[in-house]
This record gives structure tokens, C-alpha cells and sequence, in this order.
């Protein structure tokens, strides 16, 4: 979807380096199991939660000059903010839904303090 609106705006595509983002959240996901596969599902969750809501701020600025790209916008914030979900739920899978929310205010928590750094790349998406 994204290479055909590119095309179709004559916008050539190429890889950018990935900001640091990702990277730190990576860097809080514990190494032992299950612990590993509840965290690796939250830190995705979170990664979700954060394009989702650039998304939605994206469709809206763009409402009125670009309803196509709001429509486009519109399309990937639902579909971010069924991943966000969807991730949460498959860490209950794996350990008490109780503990699950215990350690995704926690990750949310150091993620404020990662997005509180900054990152001199902009990006949509981690």
C-alpha cells in the first residue's frame, strides 16, 4: 500500500537509518522465559501504540489538504491500534493478565524516559 500511494506521487523509496527508539526498548526485555516473551510482546505493543498515535495526528492535519492521505493515515492508525491490542493480549498468554498490565505501566514508564531523550531522526513508525 505504502510503495503504490509512493508511486503514484512520483515519491522514490529508500531506507533510512533507524532512530535509536527501538533500539532502547529492545534494550528493557528480560532474557529469561517467559519473562522474554511477555516483554517482546509489550515493547511491540507500545511501538504500535506510539505509530498509532502519530497516525492519527497525521490523518488529521492532512483532513483538508489530502483527504487521500488522511483516508491512508485513517487506515493505518486502526490497523496499529488492533496490533497495539492484539499484543497485550497474546502477553496474557504467557503470564497473569494482572502481571501483564504490572509490566507494560513499568515498560511504558522507561518508555517515557526514551521518548524524553529525543532523537534528532523524525519517524512514523519505529
Amino acid at each position: 500500500m505504502v510503495w503504490d500511494l509512493l508511486d503514484r506521487r512520483g515519491i522514490e523509496f529508500r531506507r533510512i537509518a533507524p532512530g535509536p527508539y527501538g533500539k532502547s526498548l529492545s534494550g528493557l526485555i528480560r532474557v529469561q522465559e517467559p519473562d522474554r516473551a511477555v516483554d517482546r510482546l509489550l515493547v511491540a505493543s507500545l511501538i504500535e501504540a506510539r505509530s498509532c498515535e502519530r497516525f492519527r495526528l497525521l490523518s488529521e492535519h492532512v483532513a483538508q489538504s489530502d483527504p487521500e492521505l488522511s483516508a491512508f493515515y485513517g487506515g493505518l492508525f486502526e490497523s496499529e491500534a488492533r496490533h497495539h491490542t492484539t499484543y497485550v493480549k497474546l502477553a496474557e498468554d504467557f503470564a497473569p493478565r494482572d502481571v501483564v498490565r504490572d509490566r507494560l505501566a513499568q515498560l511504558s514508564k522507561d518508555e517515557a524516559a526514551i521518548i524524553a531523550e529525543g532523537s534528532p531522526l523524525p519517524r512514523m513508525h519505529s
